[in-house]
């Protein structure tokens, strides 16, 4: 008698068919895959019995007023220049940025606004008071092409060509003086008289 008879334990199908399916559950956790590593991790304590799913993100759309506060903090306008870029009052400017509805013209202009300071962004040049003054050809400095409304988006890209154009010539010159000393200070000082 030393062997167990399933028949004569009490709850013996309940064991039976525990036994039967237990791999069948385990693999629940898998997607379906009951692989010898899946029990290898989860003996370890590796493998999980959910996916993993990331929290959903919330995405956040850029509004006109946030459009508005990127382009005059990078651009470094004011809300007259900004209107006038946009042809439009100062009053709509703050009536955007408190959150009113902008016509589908004036959307389409700020956005080129927007796409000239991703330009500068996209490059890293920090737009300084030097920069915006400077003369495009065709004699207008970027802070002109702001005020009297014109193409921002075509000025800036001029303006970062001219400054690749102006980069690119520095870096020649510095390899073309390379080895030469400097002059001291007292090389171009007139001679002095012993009197």
């Amino acid at each position: 008698m030393g062997r167990t008879d399933f028949n004569t334990t009490p709850n013996w199908r309940a064991t039976v068919l525990l036994s039967a399916s237990m791999p069948f559950a385990l693999a629940a956790g898998t997607g379906g895959q009951y692989t010898a590593e899946y029990l290898k991790q989860r003996e370890l304590g590796l493998a999980l019995d959910h996916p993993i799913t990331d929290p959903p993100q919330e995405v956040q759309t850029p509004n006109a007023a946030d459009d508005l506060s990127k382009v005059r903090s990078v651009l470094g306008l004011s809300v007259t220049d900004l209107a006038n870029c946009l042809g439009v009052s100062r009053q709509a400017i703050y009536n955007w940025q408190a959150g009113a509805e902008i016509k589908a013209a004036n959307a389409a202009k700020l956005e080129g606004l927007n796409r000239a300071v991703e330009t500068l962004e996209s490059v890293q040049i920090r737009l300084t008071p030097i920069l915006a003054a400077r003369r495009l050809p065709g004699g207008q400095s970027l802070r002109e092409v702001i005020s009297s409304g014109g193409d921002v988006g075509q000025a800036v890209t001029v303006l970062v060509g001219m400054l690749r154009n102006e980069s690119v010539r520095r870096a020649e010159l510095a390899k073309r003086f390379v080895g030469r000393r400097p002059l001291d200070s007292h090389d171009d000082a007139p001679p002095v008289s012993d009197d």
